[in-house]
């Protein structure tokens, strides 16, 4: 059975000052090629050490001219994050924000058709799940970060311990689920978006469901969703919410 999840590219962006541990390119030596060649995997791998904002985003032009429709990558990006949870922080301290990193990698994305996972590790990295654009299209598929501050041997224990699995699987899902049995650093979680958002917008939908009139509704998530519900076509549905949901995955996921 085919594996709708099969990666074939792997690229790490690190921007790490150089008086500090390197780590991003210790996984990538030490790790993802070696166990690319253990498990004999095939997988395209590529490192980019990067010090500006001018630098980081000629690498990631590159990846998106690399590219294309049928390809399922990582995009491991390896930089400090900011204490104020906001942004990257270059190894030069330029700075990305947040919401600024969502924007960049939406392309990519939008060309690989929803097949972009991002680990993005750096510290706090977690909160870019808060500054996506619901009315633009999804920046990527997945995303791993963490809520806190990470530390360089946390770092190399969990990323050494999940690339042996993904390099073996190819499944970036069951590498983590595989991983997370074993209970080895408690600071990295891994988000599915459309899970995420759709479970997000269904609460909300309840409770516009349970106090608003359609009309309401229909103003209200037309914006914040980017969508065109139809009142009639909505009242068919046994759960109307559904029929919004579907509306908001087809648009936002690159759903057919």
């Amino acid at each position: 059975m085919i594996n709708k999840y099969a990666l074939n590219k792997i690229f790490l962006i690190e921007s790490i000052p150089i008086n500090e541990p390197q780590t991003g390119e210790e996984i990538f030596k030490d790790s993802i090629k070696p166990y690319n060649d253990y498990y004999n995997a095939k997988i395209q791998l590529e490192f980019k050490k990067v010090t500006n904002k001018e630098d980081f985003l000629n690498a990631v032009n590159t990846i998106y001219e690399s590219v294309n429709s049928n390809d399922k990558i990582i995009l491991h990006i390896e930089a400090h994050g900011s204490s104020d949870k906001k942004k990257l922080v270059l190894s030069n301290d330029d700075i990305i924000s947040w919401q600024e990193l969502t924007e960049i990698l939406t392309p990519i994305n939008s060309k690989l058709k929803n097949n972009l996972h991002l680990f993005n590790v750096s510290c706090f990295g977690n909160y870019i799940s808060q500054l996506i654009d619901l009315t633009k299209t999804a920046p990527f598929r997945s995303f791993i970060g963490s809520k806190y501050e990470i530390y360089p041997h946390e770092i190399i224990s969990y990323y050494t311990s999940l690339y042996d699995r993904i390099l073996k699987l190819k499944d970036p899902y069951k590498a983590v689920h595989e991983i997370a049995k074993i209970d080895i650093v408690e600071k990295f979680f891994m988000k599915d978006l459309e899970f995420l958002l759709t479970g997000i917008t269904y609460g909300h939908l309840q409770l516009f469901f349970q106090s608003g009139s359609l009309s309401i509704i229909k103003q209200m998530f037309d914006s914040r969703l980017n969508i065109n519900i139809d009142i009639n076509e909505m009242q068919k549905h046994e759960d109307p919410k559904i029929y919004i949901i579907d509306l908001f995955r087809k648009r936002f996921f690159y759903w057919d």
